[in-house]
């Protein structure tokens, strides 16, 4: 799976806790680290996307606005897991409801704030064919064949907007 967000971007919002300016295989975390934090954070994204519908991965191709929200949500839970891995700030936790007061809350505030819009459907992604197997869709015509006689009918000279049974 792949994420959506990049190394550069995530050292863009913790660059003082890089040595140069990168994270590298020597450096705390390593490199190695960076990339588990953000594929953890593309799966919860993702895993949030399939709960509410959405079409897996989010592609910049399909949906440039979503997959750029995307990469800024990932980015920022991936930095928040690095900084909950440094010893002074691993204590903070986010609790629901709560102004963020540190960095790391601020960061994990934002990726929650990009999973309540998921779930909320409001995220300018293309949705699953999966979601509409939930639905019953009825059709004209039964298994042999033959056309079904709707259940109601208008009677749109009768009383406009009144409906009856259909006689069979």
């Amino acid at each position: 799976m792949a994420h959506y967000t990049s190394q550069a971007q995530v050292t863009r919002l913790i660059r003082d806790l890089t040595s140069g300016g990168e994270f590298t295989e020597a450096s705390s975390p390593t490199l190695t680290d960076v990339n588990a934090f953000m594929q953890d954070v593309a799966n919860e994204i993702d895993s949030a996307l399939k709960a509410a519908g959405y079409t897996t991965p989010v592609t910049l191709a399909d949906s440039p606005e979503a997959y750029n929200y995307l990469g800024v949500a990932n980015a920022s839970g991936a930095a928040a897991l690095i900084l909950g891995s440094m010893p002074g700030e691993s204590w903070a936790v986010l609790q629901q409801g709560v102004v963020a007061n540190t960095r790391r809350q601020y960061l994990e505030k934002r990726l929650q704030d990009a999973i309540t819009r998921i779930e909320g459907q409001l995220l300018p992604a293309e949705f699953s064919d999966q979601i509409q197997e939930r639905f019953i869709i009825g059709s004209e015509k039964d298994k042999d064949g033959n056309t079904k006689l709707p259940f109601f009918t208008r009677g749109g000279f009768d009383n406009p907007g009144s409906r009856s049974l259909t006689e069979a």
